[in-house]
């Protein structure tokens, strides 16, 4: 979206930091995610906690900006003075929202399964080299701005007053409780992680030895 000048409406400006201290905080369990995903059978663990701790955030991000854009696609005239966000970024913000969603929920089900079953596991990566290259560019063309709106939180929460200060404050709050959330959850689930099993490698089922067989000495 384009970046807000200070006379916006501080609701919008509001959505709009809590959506860039989020994208921030996304950074490191990103990163976590995909070095551990390319070295899966040493870093089974560290993928499955990074990507639980990813899921509370990334449900705060789609909130933020899923509520944005319905804002500014009924014609808010609050959304609208903010202006749309880039051509090539709004094509493709379909396409990473539904290829995270398909990396988590996929990634959720082998964890259950605890296995690399068919075709959850198809999904699931798949879905990851998808949503690691447009997230890419999401990342290229909005970390930059994120970051200058974060400081710039900084600085208006500097200055006297009751407002500035809530306003700088909520957007933290929010993204503190997904972290906890995240880190709860990641915690609860590190006994239910068990290296993924090849469904390919079982024992072979139905095959008898003579001398179990009824009626043979």
């Amino acid at each position: 979206m384009a970046e807000l000048g200070p006379g916006h409406d501080p609701g919008v400006r509001e959505n709009a930091r809590l959506t860039s201290v989020v994208g921030i905080a996304l950074l490191v369990p990103l990163l976590a995610v995909t070095l551990s995903g390319l070295s899966f059978g040493g870093l089974w663990r560290v993928h499955y906690f990074a990507g639980f701790l990813l899921i509370p955030l990334v449900a705060v991000k789609l909130a933020s900006t899923g509520y944005r854009a319905a804002r500014y696609y009924l014609r808010d005239p609050r959304y609208r003075g903010a202006g749309p966000p880039a051509p090539l970024l709004r094509a493709l913000a379909p396409l990473l929202v539904l290829s995270g969603v398909l990396v988590l929920v996929s990634g959720v089900v082998l964890w259950k399964v605890g296995s690399r079953s068919q075709p959850w596991s198809t999904i699931h990566s798949n879905s990851a080299v998808v949503f690691l290259c447009v997230a890419g560019i999401h990342v290229l063309a909005y970390v930059p701005r994120a970051w200058r709106e974060v400081r710039s939180g900084r600085r208006t929460g500097a200055e006297p007053g009751r407002t500035s200060s809530r306003h700088r404050a909520g957007p933290r709050a929010t993204v503190i409780a997904a972290l906890t959330v995240g880190l709860v959850v990641a915690i609860a689930t590190i006994p239910g992680s068990q290296p993924p099993r090849n469904p390919h490698h079982r024992d072979e089922v139905g095959v008898t030895a003579p001398s179990s067989v009824p009626g043979r000495g």
